[in-house]
């Protein structure tokens, strides 16, 4: 049953310890059991490949794999048939590459929270008034948890705002902030000789591009918590999906950087943001042109002048009769596009699209296509079913993993091969 069901199901997020933990003696089960069925075992190994894919830690993968690889080895050497035997030939490889084995010879192992706890041992000294306390077991572990989290992740500028809070509660606000960045330098140090730069500062291909966002936040709705300290981070002109499994919190991510609501992501005055999406709109009686000065007007945009109004709107199709039509007569396409002449109007800098495709044709979402593409100093952050929408636009693919926002350089189709 779990093999059936586990062979028809695509993996969209990356595998931990914890899936691991749970799918391991499963499979190792099916893999081992004479009475396993070929068709069982066939269906056994493409889950072993694909469930291995997303293992991106060696680590984890060397702890739970080996158990897999003499099921799957034996599978290949004596299965009747060859189909079944090659494709346990893939499952091996691949378990071997996401070991790391045979890539370099002692891998190295991740920083521990123990290693993190010794350094914090070393540079906090509490005094005699709080050491019963600093001492007690699971304070300074849990401390050292909050940044190994940080460090395993890559993120080493979130060190300091994730352990200074409880380091403050031992020893003075300015020697908690220089313990956090001391820690922060030490992890960064500690990664390079390690694992050398190619798995360092994941920034070096962004370097000599710019930065316009790079906001450090947690996100919640009503009493679920759908992101927990994680980072935001757009550069110019890069167009980003922004991927998760429905419910994930996707266009509220989007609706609280539109309301401003989000922390650490720039103010409106400092960056001219957009929210283009479908909505039902007051102004029904309302002409295009009317509502277009309504809202450059709420936007403090007030001198831009009626001839530019005309010529922008003119430019995404609004000429002729339709250019005389009222909100209430605009279908959903239509409303798209004055979302965008609007956006244009306001000179946004970053386009934030809820379903941008719903109700349009094919024109009009060819031509959407185009104009995304073609303003290459307009940043794009892009919630769409559509997948061959995300194809042919997206540079960047953000997922929404175990609350986190984690990136990937390339559209859906390239993100979902990794």
């Amino acid at each position: 049953m779990t093999n059936s069901l586990s062979s028809q199901t695509t993996f969209i997020a990356i595998v931990t310890s914890p899936v691991l933990s749970l799918l391991t003696p499963l499979l190792e089960r099916s893999l081992s059991s004479p009475q396993t069925s070929q068709d069982v075992l066939r269906q056994t190994v493409v889950v072993v490949e694909n469930l291995t894919k997303l293992v991106h830690d060696p680590v984890e993968a060397r702890e739970f794999l080996p158990r897999l690889q003499p099921g799957v080895k034996k599978i290949e050497d004596t299965a009747a048939l060859p189909v079944v035997r090659s494709l346990a030939r893939d499952a091996n490889a691949t378990m071997v590459k996401a070991m790391g084995v045979g890539t370099r010879t002692n891998v190295p192992e991740r920083i521990s929270v123990s290693e993190v706890e010794k350094e914090l041992i070393a540079r906090v000294a509490v005094g005699a008034d709080k050491k019963k306390l600093w001492e007690q077991d699971g304070v300074r572990r849990y401390i050292a948890d909050m940044g190994r989290e940080c460090i395993v992740a890559r993120e080493f500028k979130r060190i300091p705002g994730c352990t200074t809070v409880y380091l403050e509660h031992f020893i003075s606000q300015n020697d908690a902030r220089r313990v956090a960045a001391e820690i922060e330098q030490w992890a960064r140090d500690e990664t390079l000789n390690r694992f050398g730069s190619g798995i360092g500062e994941v920034d070096d291909e962004h370097k000599h591009e710019v930065e316009i966002v790079n906001a450090d936040f947690s996100l919640a709705y009503g009493g679920m918590m759908l992101l927990t300290h994680t980072n935001l981070k757009l550069y110019q002109g890069h167009r980003y999906g922004l991927c998760g499994r429905n419910g994930a919190g996707k266009s509220t991510l989007m609706r609280s950087i539109s309301l401003g609501k989000l922390e650490g992501f720039p103010s409106k005055d400092e960056l001219r943001t957009c929210f283009v999406e479908h909505k039902e709109r007051d102004e029904r009686d309302m002409s295009i042109v009317e509502y277009i000065r309504l809202a450059l007007k709420e936007n403090g945009d007030k001198s831009i002048s009626e001839e530019e109004i005309v010529e922008t709107l003119k430019s995404v199709g609004f000429e002729g009769e339709r250019a005389e039509m009222n909100i209430g007569q605009l279908s959903g396409g239509w409303k798209m596009k004055l979302g965008l002449a609007e956006a244009m109007l306001k000179r946004a800098q970053v386009l934030l699209l809820d379903e941008p495709t719903n109700h349009l044709d094919v024109n009009n979402v060819r031509w959407l296509q185009n104009y995304l593409k073609s303003h290459t100093e307009i940043t794009s952050l892009i919630v769409s079913h559509d997948s061959k929408f995300l194809d042919e636009v997206c540079t960047d693919i953000i997922h929404y993993e175990d609350k986190k926002l984690v990136y990937y350089k390339g559209n859906l189709s390239e993100y979902v091969s990794l």
